[in-house]
């Protein structure tokens, strides 16, 4: 069976500057795999096959731009993968999982037009507090809507 994730990226601080969320997951994508904290919620239950789409909860917006098919179950960073790792949080991480299928997208799709249409976020007047964390569970219909919006 297919688990259906967001993958959350924040703002990043690297030498006294501020790496955008997007920039963090355009990295990520071209280089194939997401990097991870060992106690992020839900990291057990990444295996192959899963999907994910990515939010940038950033200064320069917040909404989704990109997804991804996980090809491994998380793992402890190659040293070529922690050669990609910059700034914080991203430097502390210590597990990643590979993409077989990774897209980013060159538009962001605004979390305010999903507000209203999300199971996750229905009804809820501050959602914009869903997306703590760095791994979230959603529903295959969620996770098609937001691909295909």
């Amino acid at each position: 069976m297919v688990n259906y994730w967001i993958f959350i990226a924040k703002d990043h601080k690297y030498d006294k500057s501020i790496v955008s969320a997007i920039t963090i997951i355009k990295n990520r994508v071209e280089n194939k795999f997401w990097m991870l904290n060992k106690n992020a919620r839900g990291i057990k239950k990444l295996k192959p096959g899963d999907k994910a789409v990515f939010y940038a909860a950033s200064v320069e917006g917040r909404g989704f731009c990109g997804w991804g098919e996980l090809a491994t179950e998380p793992h402890p960073l190659t040293p070529e993968q922690r050669f990609y790792a910059f700034g914080k949080p991203s430097i502390l991480f210590d597990f990643a999982v590979d993409f077989k299928v990774a897209e980013f997208w060159p538009k962001l799709k605004p979390i305010e037009e999903f507000a209203s249409t999300l199971s996750f976020l229905k009804g809820k007047p501050n959602y914009i507090r869903c997306f703590r964390g760095s791994i979230k569970a959603i529903t295959q219909e969620d996770f098609e809507y937001i691909i295909s919006a």
